[in-house]
């Protein structure tokens, strides 16, 4: 493998990790994950890269829960569109602790595609390019992944006011 200051390295590793922890939605999981996405890069003497860590760390995700037996990601179907196509906006304030449960009711492909669109700061053709998925295909699911997001986080906000 390339050589990798220590700097660069600790910014892959924690972007790699909350990558894995968006995935897993559990902190244990997400290091093994990642760990075993390491090691798997080190093994292919790849060059460390993060679209590279995260393509190896969904991999690794998706054959763990094949063998334990679980559907990981429903197909995507392009005729699916939510009912309120609503804007990236929330009406009122939130905690932390009610971001955190929003996005624990999400699908895992939704909170991947939040995640690498909203924190990585990837766009629809990349994170479908990394996906295996259509440009199109991110998109719709982006915007039905932010309508659920908005709508789970504004009724929390109301129950609490």
């Amino acid at each position: 493998m390339p050589e990798c200051d220590e700097a660069n390295l600790k910014v892959i590793i924690t972007r790699g990790y909350r990558y894995a922890f968006a995935l897993s939605n559990d902190p244990s999981q997400a290091e093994d994950l990642l760990q075993e996405a390491f090691l798997k890069v080190l093994k292919a003497n790849r060059a460390l890269d993060v679209a590279y860590l995260f393509v190896t760390i969904r991999n690794h995700f998706i054959d763990t829960k094949r063998r334990e037996g679980l559907a990981v990601f429903e197909h995507l179907d392009e005729e699916q569109r939510a009912e309120n196509e609503a804007c990236w906006i929330v009406d009122r304030s939130f905690s932390k602790g009610d971001l955190q449960s929003s996005l624990n009711s999400l699908r895992s492909i939704e909170r991947e595609v939040i995640y690498l669109c909203a924190v990585e700061g990837y766009g629809a053709a990349e994170v479908g390019e990394m996906l295996g998925y259509p440009r199109g295909t991110i998109s719709s699911l982006l915007t039905r992944a932010r309508s659920k997001l908005t709508h789970l986080l504004n009724q929390k906000a109301l129950k609490a006011s």
